[in-house]
């Protein structure tokens, strides 16, 4: 989930090749580096239960310079 609408732009869609895919720990199609920036709400999304996990991060892109940050989170945001 983007926290700074303002600075989220899809730049562009590219598809994987097959080849460098594997399956994930939900049994899902993600890309074999292991990371995965998913936007928005789909079946894909899971609550995070491991503070400790090399996944457990946002990504904020700022359009106007292109710059993008990562940033490590240490707390759960939980939308009701």
């Amino acid at each position: 989930m983007l926290k700074i609408k303002k600075w989220g732009n899809l730049l562009k869609n590219i598809p994987k090749n097959a080849k460098d895919m594997c399956q994930d720990e939900n049994g899902h199609y993600v890309h074999a580096s292991g990371k995965r920036v998913l936007v928005g709400e789909n079946k894909f999304n899971q609550p995070v239960t491991d503070f400790t996990s090399d996944k457990h991060y946002s990504v904020y892109f700022n359009k106007l310079d292109d710059d993008i940050i990562l940033k490590f989170e240490d707390s759960l945001m939980i939308r009701i």
